[in-house]
C-alpha cells in the first residue's frame, strides 16, 4: 500500500512538472546573436516577474529594449528536449515564471510557466541587463563582444535630447537678444 502511495505522489509531482512549464526553441532566432561559450545552465525569474511592469510591457508589445525588437514569441510545447542537453539537472525555483536555459550544444532556450507561454519573446533571454539579473541571463558570447558597438540606453537617449534642446534654446533665446535688445 506505501508503495502505491508513494508512485501515486511521484506520478502526480511528474505531471505537475510536465504540463505547469514549457520551452520555447529559440535556435533560429538566436543564430548569430546568441553563441553559448560556457556550460549548460540556467537562471530563473520569480514570480515578482509576474507582476512588474516589464512582463506588462511585453505583454503590451511594447519592445523597449534592443534585444526584444523583432524577437518572437518562440512555438511553445511540453516537449524538453529541444531545451536540455541529455542528462540536465533542472530545478527551478518555486514559482518560477521565466527560466533562460542555456548549454553550448543546444544554445540559448526559454522554460515558461503556462501562464506565460503566448508573451516571452526569445529575446527576453539575450538582454544584457535585466532587473535583479546583473551581466544578463543567457551568458551570450555576442553581447560582451567589444568590436559590436552597444546600443544606447534610453536614458543616454534623453541626455542626448535634452542637450540638443539646450543648444536650441541657448540659440534662440541668442536670436532674441540680438535682434531686440541688439545685444
Amino acid at each position: 500500500m506505501y508503495n502505491l502511495v508513494l508512485r501515486f505522489f511521484l506520478l502526480l509531482v511528474c505531471f505537475k512538472w510536465i504540463v505547469g512549464q514549457f520551452c520555447g526553441n529559440c535556435s533560429s532566432e538566436n543564430s548569430g546573436k546568441c553563441t553559448i561559450d560556457e556550460t549548460a545552465s540556467y537562471k530563473c525569474l520569480n514570480s515578482e516577474f509576474l507582476k512588474s511592469t516589464f512582463l506588462l510591457k511585453i505583454k503590451s508589445g511594447v519592445q523597449f529594449h534592443p534585444e526584444l525588437k523583432g524577437s518572437m514569441v518562440p512555438e511553445y510545447n511540453s516537449d524538453m528536449s529541444a531545451c536540455f542537453i541529455d542528462d540536465f539537472k533542472f530545478n527551478p525555483i518555486e514559482n518560477f515564471s521565466v527560466c533562460c536555459v542555456y548549454s553550448r550544444e543546444r544554445g540559448c532556450h526559454l522554460v515558461v510557466a503556462r501562464k506565460l507561454e503566448n508573451y516571452i519573446p526569445c529575446g527576453l533571454c539575450r538582454m544584457p541587463e535585466f532587473p535583479n539579473k546583473p551581466g544578463g541571463i543567457c551568458p551570450c558570447k555576442e553581447l560582451y563582444d567589444t568590436s559590436r558597438p552597444l546600443p544606447l540606453r534610453s536614458s543616454s537617449k534623453i541626455s542626448h535630447c535634452s542637450i540638443n534642446a539646450f543648444i536650441f534654446g541657448f540659440y534662440v533665446i541668442t536670436i532674441i537678444k540680438i535682434l531686440f535688445f541688439g545685444i
